[in-house]
């Protein structure tokens, strides 16, 4: 489909989200969280923002977008500024012994250790690390269908690999400026997921590289003119492997070779690609569909609760029936592929055209107080970056994966965060004590 891109409605777009975002940066003084509102903004405005400006695309979605944006950028605003004035986060005390460097670097080890293990059980493949295998498309569905596994050990290695991950990106810090030693772990794991399961998201692959670079750019390992000099180079290459991957994992022939004319096709087709949300959700704003506020709510209810034991609740899977209701098929059987309806088109399905704009409110609260907490430590840095393109994604995948990420896979984490911030204020306030006359 030739997608026609009106200016008009671009150049709206456009200062909308700027204005946004400027008045919202006058208000963040920590860098930190205007990184976390640079992020979410970026990628609510390309994800979901972009393709409102397609000529098919109604007027109703782009004024509703815009509505959107400004709730969503103002709430989170507004609740570090709350945050920042009624609830004081001091850093962890450096000399508490669950903070041992040795020990965590040693955890480094042990979880890259322990992802080997769908490798090795309940069949030996431990080969694919060297001689990987092509993209799957079809396996990555029929996982999606059954993430725990099979087996007793699968179920087992499922839960622990989730409840585990948030540790292995604290233990990162620990590595310090070794940053040969960090990057290695990073492309190790992820390396790791993609001969697991014979496929990568492109989205997982572009996280892994932003990870990269914000730990070198804001832990100045190297200059940051270098960095911004190695990321420009290096785009074209990625943006034409991101388009030759994307046509091997759907089974399609690749006949395109490297070159300007590679490169600008490349671009072209992965703009498209990444742009074209709005378009899915042009028939949710026709129909009659109404809100799945309850199914909503139970969702979020059911998600610390092991799936064997929800299986028969009536709750929202937003991106399969989206995915059924755009297309008519059968999700896993006659449609292999999950069609996104992006942040706005999650907030309208789940909320209504009437409601939509709780979605915004109450996300932009969430992020808020994760960006809080999260600044709070050097140490939890990279589970804050983790987080800050979490919340780009929002845009894309919608808040789903974000509220999965925050509440299953924080389980162990918060407590143990709140461990450390309580011994630590505990720390604090005996060394301000006086001594006893």
């Amino acid at each position: 489909m030739d997608y026609h891109y009106l200016l008009s409605k671009f150049i709206l777009l456009l200062l909308v989200s700027l204005s946004c975002v400027y008045l919202c940066t006058l208000f963040l003084k920590n860098p930190l969280e205007r990184q976390f509102l640079y992020l979410m903004s970026l990628g609510v405005f390309v994800w979901s923002g972009i393709g409102g400006t397609i000529q098919i695309v109604e007027w109703q979605y782009l004024s509703m977008f815009c509505g959107f944006f400004i709730l969503l950028t103002g709430s989170f605003t507004l609740s570090l500024r709350l945050l920042n004035k009624h609830w004081k986060l001091n850093g962890f005390n450096q000399e508490d012994w669950a903070l041992n460097e040795k020990f965590w670097q040693g955890f480094v080890v042990f979880f890259l250790l322990f992802s080997l293990f769908p490798l090795v059980y309940p069949e030996f493949k431990l080969m694919r690390l060297i001689n990987p295998p092509a993209p799957d498309l079809m396996r990555v569905v029929e996982n999606r269908l059954k993430d725990t596994g099979d087996t007793l050990p699968e179920v087992l290695f499922y839960y622990a690999s989730v409840l585990i991950f948030p540790f292995f990106l604290f233990s990162l810090s620990s590595l310090g400026r070794r940053w040969a030693l960090v990057i290695f772990a990073l492309i190790f794991y992820y390396y790791t997921k993609y001969c697991v399961s014979a496929y990568l998201p492109r989205h997982e692959m572009g996280m892994l590289l932003i990870i990269i670079f914000l730990y070198l750019w804001n832990w100045r390992i190297i200059p940051r003119q270098l960095i911004i000099l190695f990321s420009l180079a290096g785009l074209p290459l990625l943006i034409f492997f991101f388009n030759i991957y994307n046509s091997i994992r759907m089974g399609a022939e690749v006949n395109m070779a490297f070159g300007a004319t590679g490169i600008i096709v490349s671009l072209i087709e992965l703009f498209y690609q990444e742009t074209f949300y709005p378009i899915l959700v042009n028939d949710l704003l026709r129909s009659e569909h109404s809100q799945e506020i309850g199914r909503y709510l139970k969702w979020i209810v059911s998600l610390p609760i092991p799936s064997t034991w929800t299986s028969n609740w009536d709750y929202l899977r937003i991106n399969h029936e989206f995915t059924e209701f755009v297309t008519g098929g059968v999700f896993g059987q006659t449609v292999l592929t999950i069609l996104l309806p992006g942040i706005l088109g999650e907030a309208i399905y789940i909320f209504g055209k009437s409601l939509w704009w709780i979605h915004a409110i109450s996300i932009g609260m969430v992020v808020a107080v994760v960006c809080y907490i999260m600044r709070m430590d050097r140490r939890l840095f990279f589970v804050m970056t983790y987080y800050q393109l979490q919340a780009m994604i929002l845009g894309r995948g919608g808040a789903a994966m974000f509220f999965i990420l925050i509440i299953n896979y924080m389980l162990l984490f918060w407590p143990f965060l709140a461990f450390l911030y309580f011994r630590s204020r505990k720390a604090r306030r005996q060394f301000m004590m006086p001594d006893p006359a």
